[in-house]
């Protein structure tokens, strides 16, 4: 273990991009055993493979940090709807979702209280709904 640490010393590691890198890889891979032409199949296979471990060796920290931030302002705005769309299914069996009729933002309200009036807490606005 001592010699893995020394030869990983001052070298970038893992981050997110490299990760998704490996899973792009083993699809691929995957997929490569269904290609009648399995040599070229195995080819591209690795070529995230080969991209990962090229990252994950380098000593260029600065560059490494730039192209995973790159690829996080990408993958971000993804992963917050996926999570907005999870909490809101998780909350749907105690609270409806409203969009305010003038800025448009979504408001929460409890289920089962009726005909109620919301008033948006960014304009200020009072519109009714059917909770």
């Amino acid at each position: 273990m001592n010699r893995f640490q020394k030869f990983m010393y001052n070298k970038y590691g893992m981050d997110e991009l490299n990760l998704v890198l490996l899973w792009i890889g083993i699809v691929m891979c995957i997929l490569s055993l269904f290609i009648d032409n399995a040599i070229i199949g195995l080819l591209v296979g690795y070529l995230p493979f080969g991209f990962l471990l090229f990252r994950m060796l380098s000593k260029n920290y600065a560059v490494r940090r730039k192209e995973n931030d790159k690829f996080l302002s990408y993958v971000y705005p993804i992963r917050k709807k996926f999570r907005k769309l999870k909490n809101r299914f998780k909350n749907s069996k105690n609270y409806k979702y409203f969009k305010c009729p003038n800025c448009k933002q979504e408001l929460r309200v409890p289920k089962g209280k009726g005909n109620i009036e919301i008033t948006c807490p960014r304009c200020k606005v009072h519109f009714d709904a059917k909770s």
